[in-house]
């Protein structure tokens, strides 16, 4: 299997680094990281990374829903949502986007190990129907 490239969104400085830190040590390509919604998906349109690790509380007008929703509606990108926020407001919002695991924070590597194959499985081989320009290239 082909490393998984990962883009990051978390508005936090030190948090981010940490993820990064973590994803790294798990064998995952941290491919980019954004702190912004529009961030996210500039970069998700410039790197077609396979899966998004996306904060739900973004110090934006666009949140991590929001940007989610139009990168899922766009690209197709599987979106693993990180939050302290568990509410059932926030979760019936990142439901009706399709989300494919809602981690809440704080968490384990283990946990977010855990959640990150549970979505390359459930995705499968469609990476390149998702993505053609990657298609294409093969």
């Amino acid at each position: 299997m082909a490393e998984v490239r990962i883009l990051v969104v978390e508005d936090e400085g030190i948090i981010t680094l940490q993820i990064q830190t973590m994803l790294r040590s798990m064998g995952y390509d941290v491919c980019g990281k954004a702190s912004s919604g529009q961030e996210a998906i500039d970069k998700a349109s410039a790197m077609r990374s396979d899966l998004i690790l996306m904060d739900v509380t973004l110090q934006d007008s666009i949140d991590g829903i929001e940007a989610a929703r139009r990168i899922v509606a766009r690209f197709n990108t599987p979106v693993v949502f990180v939050s302290g926020c568990a509410d059932s407001e926030t979760l019936q919002r990142a439901a009706e986007v399709g989300y494919f695991a809602y981690v809440s924070k704080p968490f384990t590597e283990r946990v977010l190990d855990s959640a990150i194959k549970m979505t390359i499985r459930k995705y499968g081989l469609e990476g390149d129907r998702r993505n053609p320009e990657k298609a294409e290239a093969s």
